[in-house]
């Protein structure tokens, strides 16, 4: 694959296709979430009163369902865009000989595995009867649903974030990057986890300092 894409640098077919499917799930779980159920759930952990019905005012299906396609049609592929970016600058201070089009195809094929977490929220869709569905469910390989079981919390977003597909992304990107590159095994995985670990460490950092407060 990477020798490949190493000739033939393809990625708008692939972008697309993982952008518009993870839409097209979102889109279907908003459709058939019992929507006055999923706002229930969300305004569990407001104690104040006040407060709670406030939110339950500003709580809209079309507003959830906007910002979600937000992030699938425009954030998700930015994010790619932003790594591309990343490896194309590492290339070019380590002197890899590589195009920014050649880095942008490898991130992009990079997160193929994500078909795999669209897949499994699909079954879950399948599976539920009543529409009392959370969106965490529809992450059934997330560090969150495989291991530590939190309902609720400051912690729970980023335990939902980190999945079965973004590790096995990072290691094929980590792949790549060896086989283009030359590197060492431990170079490589350094250059495809540095991103990640700045991203997700920094959302830790933020946690840890919201709760010592």
């Amino acid at each position: 694959m990477f020798a490949s894409l190493d000739s033939h640098p393809v990625w708008l077919a692939p972008l697309l296709l993982l952008a518009l499917s993870t839409a097209a799930v979102s889109a279907w779980y908003y459709s058939v979430v019992d929507f006055e159920w999923l706002k229930e759930q969300a305004l569990l952990s407001i104690s104040d009163v006040n407060l709670r019905e406030s939110a339950r005012l500003s709580i809209r299906r079309e507003a959830m369902l906007t910002s979600t396609l937000i992030h699938d049609l425009v954030l998700l592929p930015l994010g790619w865009l932003l790594m591309a970016l990343y490896l194309f600058g590492v290339s070019r201070l380590l002197a890899f000989q590589r195009s920014f089009r050649q880095w942008f195809s490898l991130v992009v094929w990079s997160n193929m595995p994500h078909f795999i977490l669209l897949a499994s929220g699909a079954v879950q869709l399948l599976l539920n009867t009543d529409g009392h569905i959370s969106n965490a469910q529809l992450h059934p390989l997330s560090l969150n649903q495989l291991v530590l079981r939190l309902q609720s919390g400051p912690w729970m977003g980023l335990a939902e974030a980190i999945d079965v597909g973004l590790v096995w992304s990072i290691a094929l990107l980590a792949l790549g990057v060896h086989d283009w590159t030359r590197r060492g095994w431990a170079s490589a995985l350094a250059i495809a986890l540095l991103p990640p670990l700045l991203v997700y460490g920094g959302w830790a950092l933020l946690l840890a300092q919201g709760i010592t407060q």
